[in-house]
Protein backbone atom coordinates (compact mmCIF):
# COMPACT_ATOMS: atom_id res chain seq x y z
CA UNK A 1 0.00 0.00 0.00
CA UNK A 2 1.69 3.16 -1.14
CA UNK A 3 2.14 6.44 1.40
CA UNK A 4 0.25 9.08 2.06
CA UNK A 5 2.16 12.31 2.61
CA UNK A 6 0.39 15.43 4.11
CA UNK A 7 1.34 18.82 3.02
CA UNK A 8 3.40 18.34 0.66
CA UNK A 9 5.32 21.33 -1.02
CA UNK A 10 5.36 20.29 -4.87
CA UNK A 11 7.83 23.84 -5.39
CA UNK A 12 9.24 24.58 -2.37
CA UNK A 13 11.04 28.14 -2.15
CA UNK A 14 12.60 29.04 1.03
CA UNK A 15 11.98 32.62 0.07
CA UNK A 16 9.36 34.42 2.02
CA UNK A 17 6.45 36.27 -0.03
CA UNK A 18 7.96 39.71 1.03
CA UNK A 19 11.17 38.61 -0.37
CA UNK A 20 10.09 37.37 -3.34
CA UNK A 21 8.06 40.53 -3.96
CA UNK A 22 11.29 42.54 -3.15
CA UNK A 23 12.98 40.67 -5.28
CA UNK A 24 9.90 41.07 -8.54
CA UNK A 25 10.46 37.13 -8.25
CA UNK A 26 7.28 35.23 -9.27
CA UNK A 27 5.33 33.93 -6.77
CA UNK A 28 4.32 29.97 -6.47
CA UNK A 29 0.52 30.30 -6.20
CA UNK A 30 -0.64 27.36 -4.15
CA UNK A 31 2.68 25.06 -3.54
CA UNK A 32 0.99 23.65 -0.76
CA UNK A 33 -1.18 20.73 -1.58
CA UNK A 34 -2.82 18.64 1.48
CA UNK A 35 -1.79 15.34 0.17
CA UNK A 36 0.30 13.33 -2.16
CA UNK A 37 0.81 9.85 -3.21
CA UNK A 38 3.42 8.43 -5.47
CA UNK A 39 2.28 5.22 -7.28
CA UNK A 40 4.15 2.69 -9.13
CA UNK A 41 4.70 3.65 -13.01
CA UNK A 42 5.72 7.34 -12.31
CA UNK A 43 2.16 8.29 -11.23
CA UNK A 44 2.03 11.84 -8.92
CA UNK A 45 -0.80 11.46 -7.12
CA UNK A 46 -2.55 14.17 -5.19
CA UNK A 47 -5.59 14.72 -2.89
CA UNK A 48 -7.49 18.10 -2.22
CA UNK A 49 -10.00 18.28 0.75
CA UNK A 50 -12.15 21.41 -0.04
CA UNK A 51 -13.77 23.70 2.14
CA UNK A 52 -15.29 26.99 1.24
CA UNK A 53 -11.86 28.80 1.56
CA UNK A 54 -11.96 27.27 -1.87
CA UNK A 55 -14.79 28.81 -3.29
CA UNK A 56 -16.11 31.75 -0.98
CA UNK A 57 -15.28 34.63 0.40
CA UNK A 58 -14.16 35.05 4.38
CA UNK A 59 -17.93 36.10 4.81
CA UNK A 60 -18.80 32.75 3.14
CA UNK A 61 -20.42 34.02 0.17
CA UNK A 62 -19.75 31.81 -2.80
CA UNK A 63 -16.99 33.85 -4.72
CA UNK A 64 -16.32 33.09 -8.66
CA UNK A 65 -12.96 34.58 -8.73
CA UNK A 66 -11.50 32.36 -6.11
CA UNK A 67 -13.30 28.88 -7.93
CA UNK A 68 -11.51 30.15 -11.16
CA UNK A 69 -8.11 30.12 -9.42
CA UNK A 70 -9.13 27.09 -8.00
CA UNK A 71 -9.95 25.33 -11.76
CA UNK A 72 -6.87 26.91 -12.79
CA UNK A 73 -4.26 25.63 -10.18
CA UNK A 74 -6.33 22.65 -11.14
CA UNK A 75 -5.37 22.85 -14.74
CA UNK A 76 -1.91 23.65 -14.34
CA UNK A 77 -1.38 20.89 -12.03
CA UNK A 78 -2.64 18.41 -14.67
CA UNK A 79 -0.72 19.34 -17.38
CA UNK A 80 2.62 19.03 -15.30
CA UNK A 81 1.95 15.50 -14.99
CA UNK A 82 0.03 15.03 -11.54
CA UNK A 83 -3.35 13.54 -10.99
CA UNK A 84 -5.32 15.65 -8.94
CA UNK A 85 -8.73 14.37 -7.06
CA UNK A 86 -10.69 16.79 -4.84
CA UNK A 87 -12.64 15.98 -2.30
CA UNK A 88 -15.37 18.38 -0.61
CA UNK A 89 -14.67 18.62 3.06
CA UNK A 90 -18.66 17.69 3.36
CA UNK A 91 -17.48 14.10 2.33
CA UNK A 92 -15.70 13.51 5.52
CA UNK A 93 -18.73 14.58 8.24
CA UNK A 94 -19.91 11.52 9.94
CA UNK A 95 -23.10 10.88 8.65
CA UNK A 96 -21.32 10.60 5.25
CA UNK A 97 -19.47 7.92 6.06
CA UNK A 98 -16.24 9.10 5.39
CA UNK A 99 -14.43 5.26 5.92
CA UNK A 100 -16.29 3.96 3.39
CA UNK A 101 -16.01 6.70 0.66
CA UNK A 102 -12.24 6.45 1.08
CA UNK A 103 -11.59 2.85 0.66
CA UNK A 104 -14.14 2.49 -2.70
CA UNK A 105 -11.97 5.60 -3.84
CA UNK A 106 -8.77 3.76 -2.65
CA UNK A 107 -9.89 0.67 -4.37
CA UNK A 108 -10.24 2.18 -7.16
CA UNK A 109 -7.38 4.56 -7.56
CA UNK A 110 -5.30 1.76 -6.48
CA UNK A 111 -7.23 -1.43 -7.63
Amino acid sequence: MPAILPQVYLHYDPLTQKQRDQEGRRVLDSQVRDFMMFLPGGRRVILEIDGKTHHATTGGRADPRAYAKMARDSRRLTLQGYELYRFGGWEFMDSENPERMLNDFFAELIG
